[in-house]
């Protein structure tokens, strides 16, 4: 069973870390779209995103992404497009798409009242304690409509 946390992150100066993430995911996500749609038109064949790793391999020294970050993407894309049952999804930009940073429970750190990515302190308002009988799993920082950005935390019942 799995159980998410939401968190709104506190720091206004940090939001330029998170736009820049941001726009490398945007990055991620665009290059899978097209290597995908260039591979269904060529070959008629659809890109898992075991496929897509390698292709993605050393972007992470680019790119202020973790690799798990990367290959998050790649799966969430190829989930996707296999969901819609199309060769090509839509494009995200700065402009029209909200942001979105997934990250997995070895990309992070929690340090009481804050988070820490990619050598980036993020602080949180705590407004329910965190849980400490669960599993950290994945999670993601996650950009609403008014510009304010959260990190959700999905933690697992230990078995």
């Amino acid at each position: 069973m799995h159980t998410t946390y939401s968190y709104r992150i506190k720091d206004a100066t940090t939001q330029k870390h998170l736009f820049a993430m941001a726009r490398a995911v945007n990055l991620v996500w665009n290059y899978c779209n097209q290597i995908t749609r260039d591979a269904w038109r060529c070959r008629r064949r659809w890109l898992t995103a075991y496929d897509l790793d390698p292709l993605l391999a050393g972007s992470s020294q680019l790119l202020p992404l973790h690799s798990q970050t990367i290959q998050a993407i790649s799966k969430e894309h190829a989930t996707r497009r296999n969901q819609f049952r199309k060769a090509k999804l839509r494009w995200r930009s700065n402009r029209h798409s909200l942001g979105w940073i997934p990250f997995k429970a070895s990309g992070i750190r929690i340090d009481g009242d804050s988070i820490t990515y990619q050598k980036k302190r993020f602080r949180v308002w705590l407004s329910r304690p965190l849980p400490k009988h669960l599993v950290l799993a994945t999670g993601s920082f996650s950009q609403d409509a008014c510009g304010h950005w959260y990190v959700r935390l999905q933690y697992k019942s230990p078995t």
